[in-house]
């Protein structure tokens, strides 16, 4: 009989597996977006969904991360430099209808990654 600790812990393992699979990692030379990663979720995948609506994670080295929703107005969840926080939310505008296609599993990393525009 396997331990609850045990499969508590392979719960959370294959459940952190699933997420790091269902998103596309995009670094500065891609999106122009400089001093930070951004990574692009696909909001559903096998039958499972993410507990978020469409976002982009900012992550900077050293730092936490913040969500940048992918709205019209896209609303940061968390605190960014000034700068940095213009050129997410620019790169969402200009980008919204690829990440939200990516977010519908419409289109995999390759190709939002091909449409991606610079800021």
């Amino acid at each position: 009989m396997t331990h609850p600790t045990a499969k508590k812990i392979a719960s959370l393992y294959i459940e952190a597996d699933w997420e790091l699979y269902a998103m596309t990692n995009m670094r500065s030379p891609s999106t122009g977006v400089e001093g930070a990663v951004l990574w692009a979720f696909v909001g559903e995948y096998e039958g499972k969904k993410l507990p978020h609506g469409p976002r982009v994670k900012v992550i900077r080295k050293g730092e936490p991360s913040v969500s940048v929703t992918i709205e019209k107005k896209p609303r940061v969840l968390g605190k960014l430099p000034t700068k940095l926080q213009k050129q997410v939310v620019q790169f969402i505008e200009l980008n919204r209808e690829a990440l939200l296609a990516h977010w519908r599993d419409e289109i995999d990393s390759v190709d939002l990654v091909q449409q991606i525009k610079k800021v």
